[in-house]
């Protein structure tokens, strides 16, 4: 049952087509209104979905570049994520809507680069050329997200790249994420800054016991450090 409904919501048109040839998503997802854009795409699978998901965001691929890689048993709605290299969720995320994950700072810090930016996307949209698909990308600073098992993220976050967000940390609504989040912390704001964490080690030691295989576990002594 739960795979026949998966199909009957996975939507028609252009995004079904495209989501067919440029993704692979389980059969045991729940596709609330996934939508997938492709700019200057390779034949090639860029979104990868696992299992038990419920799952309705919009990913946006505006290079030949870029991957994200989601796990299983996530709940991921009203969320964008824009890849040129790398974004990767693992399991039970919960990631709430309005959230932005943006492995890409999109222009280049240099301000003549990005004066050329504005000549050359005025002349694309004066000349009925697609903008996007003449970038430089090479200019442009661009670094994998990382988010691990069991985090949170608040509505209305930013994540931005190069950042890591250690497993079971908690991200307040409407934070900047800039630098890593260390596990089981509670950050908020912007830039975000840990304001806590969500247990004592010794708890959160307890916890990684039920959740996850011996060899997987953080020791008290790495957890006794972020604390």
């Amino acid at each position: 049952m739960l795979k026949k409904i998966a199909r009957m919501v996975m939507g028609g048109g252009k995004n079904k087509k495209l989501l067919k040839k440029y993704s692979s998503i389980s059969d045991t997802t729940i596709n609330k209104g996934i939508s997938i854009r492709l700019d200057n795409p390779e034949d090639r699978k860029y979104l990868f979905i696992g299992e038990d998901n419920v799952i309705g965001s919009s990913f946006v691929f505006e290079s030949k570049e870029g991957k994200v890689q989601i796990g299983d048993n996530c709940c991921i709605l009203g969320c964008t994520f824009i890849s040129h290299t790398s974004i990767k969720v693992g399991n039970f995320v919960h990631i709430a809507w309005g959230t932005y994950i943006y492995d890409h700072d999109s222009h280049s810090p240099n301000p003549l680069l990005r004066r050329k930016d504005n000549f050359d996307e005025l002349r694309c949209f004066r000349n009925n050329i697609d903008f996007i698909q003449n970038k430089d990308w090479s200019v442009i600073n661009s670094r994998p997200i990382k988010i691990e098992d069991d985090v949170w993220i608040g509505m209305n976050s930013v994540i931005f790249n190069g950042v890591t967000i250690g497993r079971g940390a908690i991200i307040g609504a409407g934070s900047y994420v800039r630098s890593n989040v260390p596990p089981y912390a509670v950050v908020i704001g912007n830039p975000a800054k840990i304001i806590g964490f969500t247990a004592t080690p010794e708890e959160i030691s307890q916890m990684e016991e039920n959740m996850y295989g011996e060899d997987n576990r953080l020791t008290i002594d790495i957890l006794e450090k972020n604390y």
